[in-house]
């Protein structure tokens, strides 16, 4: 459901790679190895301070709750892809009924978010 190309905050698409690249080499992901990571990269203050670290896992229980914030974390995406989308179709599309259908069938990305709402 979740990759780091969905997330909107710079911050929190840097901790997923880093929890992602993590959970890939089979080390656990926790508020202390994201610290380590992020200082020795000098990253921290950019990920918001080891205070959001621990903020972050503070709000984090079991894997029912991770699976509900996912799914919010890949609504919000839908959201603003839809936004995205309703702005090109209002700056973009021909005043034209005929035409709109042109620019419709053209248009493969609106149509695939669109399909997948």
């Amino acid at each position: 459901i979740v990759n780091s190309s969905i997330f909107y905050d710079p911050a929190h698409i840097k901790i997923y790679e880093v929890i992602e690249n993590l959970n890939n080499k089979g080390m656990i992901a926790n508020p202390i190895t994201l610290k380590n990571f992020f200082e020795k990269d000098n990253m921290l203050s950019e990920v918001g301070g080891t205070e959001y670290l621990v903020k972050l896992t503070r709000f984090s229980g079991s894997v029912k709750q991770a699976i509900d914030y996912a799914k919010i974390i890949h609504e919000m995406y839908l959201r603003r892809e839809l936004v995205l989308i309703s702005d090109k179709f209002i700056w973009f599309c021909p005043l034209e009924k005929k035409n709109y259908i042109e620019w419709w069938s053209k248009d493969r990305d609106m149509r695939m978010i669109v399909a997948f709402c």
